[in-house]
């Protein structure tokens, strides 16, 4: 059984060689990963390939053609539809085995589109769905669909849609023929009910240009690409945010920081790529309002014609959400928080009552409250579950100050013991309240990332092998600067497939940044609403007076305010070296008052 970076690695081979990468551009690409697994990932696709080759032209049924471009197998079928089949390695499992993903495209008309979406949507299986939140509208939606469905398979001989151009943008109409022209009436009402429910031109157009780039990928490293992150964001008349588009977005990225002044929109754009993520609904909240509630809220018109478009890579498919048309694949590996973190969930959590809880409430509201990782803690260490000793160590990892996290005697709380880091002498023992909020905020967040991340991927023990996307509000609060600095780096130790997006005020997190981190700088004006860009900016190369006074944070100057002249700035690189300077002058001060010579050495 393959480990989890092995198992990311090869799936990024494939990845690459799905994309049409010759082997030595992946060499190169993929550079530190040891040759000799790359030839044997090489061979073994090659021959896998060769076998859904072999496996489609046995079958006789078509004509095959190997694509050496896409590294796929395309079988076009003897039917009068020529309808395509497209077979191709999709990832490797733990234990080596190869998935693939067939897919059958129907060429049909303008017409059979229409009957064949309304017969899928007439046989929709609702029993089988989670949220029950508007079942009595879907079902009303599967009967019209089955009564539209009836009347156009019987009636429909051809159909086409013209568009017009009118004031407020375009309008659709359609042209169409039927077999028994007294039934008219109703054709032209089932044909209404399909395009107010179905047809989305508009939607349409922006889905198919997204799905011909979906297969493209940018990042720096190939090694470094992550099983799940965020390609591309469009954000359309959501919350100050008129018309916002990141076209490309590196894959390798492990951490994404969002900037900008107070009030620029950097929440707005971290909520509007929550609900691009994960949908508009999150149990029983609404996170976007639409049309359906225009009786019920009285909305702005830019509020209803919202539109939120996140593409984002999992595993090696990419998916393409849109709120508009409500397709949304639900990226359920996905942690929110903002700026609310010390409130933490009180008496134990059972599993059913973990599921109840909301993903996304602690983005959208301060009065969410965090999962109780020390009631978790209790469970595990009493059942002597290995994921105690785990988060004790992550625990002890991200806060310096902790040398032991212990169970307390009656068995009933966690105890933590702090310690002077750098001689490592213990202090007392004291419970979650008695640490410093810093230290609370972080304990409080991250066991709730672990909780929620156990929730979703069961299978997992280590937390090191989690998968999935962070989002965080006002990265910074509560901590001091050395755990701004040192966080990210050790949460990229800890949670090496997780990809972190986070906003932050502070300079000091971008210090400790791992190589090929993005920054997205929000910005925003009265005519273009909240605007948002990706800067071409290597951070690992500046200092602190760089990067803020460069265009992540636009300082004018990082001088203090109370200065009278230039001559008094210290331009020293740190306090310890200013203070040798001082000690110098000093001594300097000390020989001239003295009288005497300087010595020959000090000019040597």
């Amino acid at each position: 059984m393959m480990d989890a970076q092995t198992l990311r690695l090869r799936n990024n081979f494939i990845l690459l060689k799905n994309g049409g990468k010759d082997f030595d551009t992946i060499v190169k690409e993929m550079e530190g990963v040891n040759i000799k697994n790359l030839k044997a990932w090489d061979k073994s696709y090659n021959d896998e390939l060769k076998k859904i080759s072999e496996h489609y032209s046995s079958d006789g049924v078509g004509k095959l053609k190997l694509s050496s471009k896409d590294k796929q197998a395309t079988l076009v079928s003897n039917t009068p539809k020529n309808n395509i089949i497209t077979s191709f390695i999709s990832k490797v499992d733990k234990n080596g085995e190869y998935l693939k993903n067939t897919q059958v495209k129907f060429n049909l008309s303008f017409k059979d589109g229409i009957i064949f979406k309304l017969w899928q949507a007439s046989t929709s299986n609702l029993d089988k769905l989670e949220d029950k939140t508007n079942i009595e509208y879907l079902q009303e939606l599967v009967i019209k669909s089955k009564w539209a469905h009836d009347i156009l398979k019987d009636q429909l001989i051809d159909i086409k849609i013209d568009k017009f151009e009118i004031k407020n943008g375009f309008e659709y109409k359609p042209v169409f023929s039927i077999k028994n022209i007294n039934l008219l009436e109703e054709v032209n009402s089932a044909i209404y009910f399909y395009l107010e429910n179905f047809y989305h031109p508009e939607v349409m157009a922006m889905k198919e240009k997204l799905e011909v780039e979906n297969s493209n990928y940018t990042y720096n490293s190939a090694s470094k690409i992550l099983p799940v992150a965020i390609k591309k964001v469009i954000i359309k008349n959501y919350n100050g945010i008129i018309n916002l588009e990141l076209a490309t977005i590196n894959v390798d990225s492990q951490w994404i920081f969002i900037t900008g002044e107070n009030g620029f929109g950097k929440t707005s754009f971290l909520q509007a790529l929550t609900i691009g993520l994960f949908g508009t609904k999150d149990k029983h909240s609404l996170l976007l309002r639409n049309e359906a509630q225009v009786a019920v809220v009285e909305l702005l018109n830019e509020e209803k014609n919202t539109n939120i478009i996140v593409e984002y890579k999992y595993g090696n498919e990419s998916f393409i959400n849109q709120t508009i048309s409500n397709e949304i694949t639900s990226l359920k590996n996905l942690v929110c928080y903002g700026p609310t973190r010390l409130n933490i969930q009180s008496g134990f959590t059972k599993e059913d009552e973990v599921k109840a809880l909301s993903v996304t409430q602690s983005l959208f509201s301060a009065q969410s409250t965090l999962l109780n990782i020390e009631n978790r803690l209790i469970i595990w260490k009493l059942s002597n579950d290995k994921k105690f000793d785990y988060v004790v160590k992550i625990f002890k990892k991200l806060i310096p100050y902790l040398a032991e996290v212990t169970l307390s005697t009656d068995s009933t709380k966690i105890i933590y013991t702090e310690k002077e880091p750098s001689t490592s002498k213990k202090y007392g023992h004291v419970d979650f309240l008695q640490l410093a909020s810093g230290f609370r905020s972080l304990i409080g967040m991250i066991g709730d990332m672990i909780l929620r991340f156990h929730l979703n991927q069961p299978e997992i023990e280590n937390p090191s092998d989690f998968t999935g996307v962070v989002i965080i509000d006002e990265f910074d609060l509560h901590l001091h600067p050395k755990l701004q600095m040192e966080l990210p780096s050790k949460l990229s130790e800890i949670f090496p497939l997780v990809q972190f997006i986070v906003s932050t005020h502070s300079a000091i997190p971008l210090l400790g940044a791992p190589k090929n981190s993005t920054i997205i700088k929000v910005s925003r004006n009265k005519a273009d609403g909240i605007t948002a860009e990706v800067l071409d900016i290597d951070i690992t190369k500046l200092t602190p007076n760089i990067i803020l006074t460069s265009p992540i944070f636009d300082m004018d100057s990082i001088t203090s305010k109370s200065k009278k002249t230039i001559q008094e700035v210290r331009t020293e690189d740190d306090f310890e070296a200013m203070q040798k300077s001082d000690n110098i002058d000093k001594l300097l001060e000390e020989k001239e008052k003295e009288g005497k010579k300087y010595p020959d050495s000090l000019f040597a």
